[in-house]
């Protein structure tokens, strides 16, 4: 390799890194959810069957979602749509939830259609429940969350 021309070389190595690194930006889908921080925990708003408004809390440590019985009534499920009755280890001790099917969830652009959630009696006002991670089952992991 002649050493002059060494840095046209760098130049021309430089600028297809950049078309390279630009290429993966425009293939990656990129979702933007706003995050409401409330005391130390994250929530984020989600439509549950297309037509209801909810504020969940998002928890990471969480297997399953969990909606607050004021949020199931208001779904209108009852014992009858009941699927199954889980165990559950939570940081307030074990608990028994019984089991149902959503049409669908949505956060922002993501939609998940047929997710199971727990019905877990109250949580704490202004609350309608918890985002587990089975909302994720079919979706990239997050990389990191931003308080917007």
């Amino acid at each position: 390799l002649d050493a002059s021309l060494a840095g046209e070389a760098q130049i021309l190595l430089d600028k297809i890194e950049s078309k390279l690194s630009e290429r993966e930006e425009q293939d990656s889908e990129f979702i933007t959810v706003p995050l409401i921080k409330k005391m130390n925990a994250y929530f984020v708003h989600v439509m549950i069957n297309d037509n209801v408004k909810a504020l969940l809390l998002m928890d990471t440590g969480a297997s399953v979602t969990h909606l607050s019985s004021s949020l199931a009534a208001m779904l209108r499920v009852n014992e009858n749509d009941y699927i199954d009755k889980r165990r559950f280890l939570t940081a307030s001790g074990e608990m028994w939830s019984p089991i149902v099917v959503l049409d669908s969830l949505s956060l922002g652009t993501i939609r998940v259609e047929k997710i199971e959630a727990g019905i877990s009696g109250t949580f704490p006002k202004g609350t309608d429940g918890v985002l587990g991670m089975n909302f994720k089952k079919n979706n990239e992991p997050c990389n990191h969350f931003t308080n917007l």
